[in-house]
Parts: C-alpha cells; structure tokens; sequence
C-alpha cells in the first residue's frame, strides 16, 4: 500500500493544497512561512503512527491565518500493490469474514486494486482518530 496524494485543508499556514507523490522525490520549496513545514506536519498528523519526531505538535491543526477556521482535514489517496496488502489491512485493523461488511468492503478494496484506482481517506481533525487502518475500516463500513 503506497500513498499517490495528500489533500490538505486549512491546516496550519495552509489553506487548501494538493501534495501529489507520483515521483520518488518531491521537492518542497518556499520562502519563510510559505507553509512548507506545515505540509510535512499534516502528512504526519495523517498517521500518527509513522511519526516518531514531532512530539504531537502536528496534531494542532488551527490554521494560522483564519482564526476562527474549522473543518481542518487531510486527506489521502492510498493504492494497494497486491491483494495480500488487502487481507494484511483487514488482519490488522481486526476484520474478520463472519463480520457483517467483509464481503462488500472486501470487493470494494479489490475492486479498486484490480482497477488501479485510489481510495480516499479523509481525516478531520475533530475525530482524533489518528491510526489509519481503523479508520480506513471505518470510512469503507460507512459507504457500503
């Protein structure tokens, strides 16, 4: 599983930008607080898991030019690489094939593989819920 694209939503010094990570290397460059820390921060609010630096300050998300902002999110686009990533999201997230959505999330993260297509998973603020396979449970359970 590998993330194609970060959107991210009043976040910070950012407004509205989208991070597309088609090449190996993205460069990021601005002047003084032009908002590139603040990307970098809301890619690792995304998954706190992944975080091992910050110390939870990328989970403030109050955005520094609007200050009475709300609706603060990132998103991100996630492809899977094989099927295997599938069942390894499902094991790990603690779905099982006798619970209610398995069949229909499962063809729907199929689906998306064998057609090359991302999912979207929107994180806003407000839920803190930062541990993505959970939530990516979740947000698949509430479609379907």
């Amino acid at each position: 599983m590998y993330y194609s694209k970060f959107i991210i939503n009043k976040y910070r010094a950012i407004k509205n930008i989208e991070v597309s990570l088609k090449d190996n290397l993205v460069a990021i460059i601005g002047i003084n607080e032009s908002g590139k820390t603040s990307i970098l921060q809301a890619i690792f609010a995304f998954n706190q898991a992944n975080d091992k630096k910050s110390g939870g300050v990328h989970l403030f998300a109050k955005n520094k030019y609007d200050l009475n902002s709300t609706n603060h999110s990132v998103a991100a686009d996630i492809k899977f690489e094989s099927e295997n990533e599938i069942n390894e999201v499902f094991d790990n997230a603690g779905v099982r094939s006798n619970q209610k959505f398995y069949k229909e999330a499962m063809a729907f993260f199929k689906d998306s593989f064998n057609n090359n297509k991302a999912i979207r998973i929107d994180l806003p603020f407000s839920s803190y819920m930062y541990n993505v396979l959970p939530l990516l449970m979740l947000i698949v359970a509430a479609q379907l």
